[in-house]
């Protein structure tokens, strides 16, 4: 978790919870795939950037590939703004409540 947080650029102190498992993926290589043993990690933390999964070698601990997080949205809730009135946007349910989160 602390390496991809590093390759993120996201101070460990602001990573709320994450998500990690041990797998064995196919990690694209220049002419083929390669089959490794890698740690599939997901922060839960609030930036904007935080929108992959990193796949961490797991005998050097080295980020070696992310991919785009599909975030599935749980609900739709309606929210007082400061400049636009009443707004409708759709939420993420996670740690037991809904987020509003901003998909791009």
């Amino acid at each position: 978790m602390e390496s991809f947080a590093r390759y993120k650029n996201i101070p460990l102190e602001d990573v709320v919870d994450f998500l990690a498992e041990l797998i064995i993926k196919e990690i694209p290589a220049k002419t083929d795939t390669v089959p490794m043993l890698v740690y599939k990690i997901y922060l839960y933390a609030d930036y904007r950037h935080n929108t992959e999964i990193g796949f961490i070698d797991a005998h050097t601990r080295k980020v070696i590939f992310t991919e785009p997080a599909l975030i599935d949205f749980s609900a739709t809730g309606t929210f007082e703004t400061r400049y636009s009135s009443t707004q409708q946007e759709i939420t993420h349910y996670y740690q037991g409540g809904y987020h509003l989160v901003d998909p791009t």
